[in-house]
């Protein structure tokens, strides 16, 4: 029993410290001039769309000001350092 309340333990340490990291480097992607695509923003992360969606909606609720433009390749996403 105690050997599960360890993993359990170690489990929720491991999540604690990996969302910063997904969010900071999303953030980075995000804040390049150019912005990033739907598919750089899966390819580091190993993600599917609907998740790479789901991370830009957990942005936005976070306070940060993503925008979205249609280019040619698609939809660009990019924080808006000027807000």
């Amino acid at each position: 029993m105690a050997e599960a309340a360890k993993i359990t333990d170690v489990t929720k340490a491991n999540t604690a410290t990996a969302q910063p990291l997904w969010l900071d480097q999303l953030t980075r992607l995000l804040s390049r001039k150019s912005g990033a695509t739907s598919p750089q923003m899966q390819n580091p992360f190993a993600w599917k769309t609907h998740t790479a969606r789901a991370a830009i909606s957990t942005l936005r609720k976070a306070g940060f000001p993503v925008e979205r433009s249609d280019t040619d390749k698609g939809a660009v996403y990019r924080i808006d350092a000027t807000v």
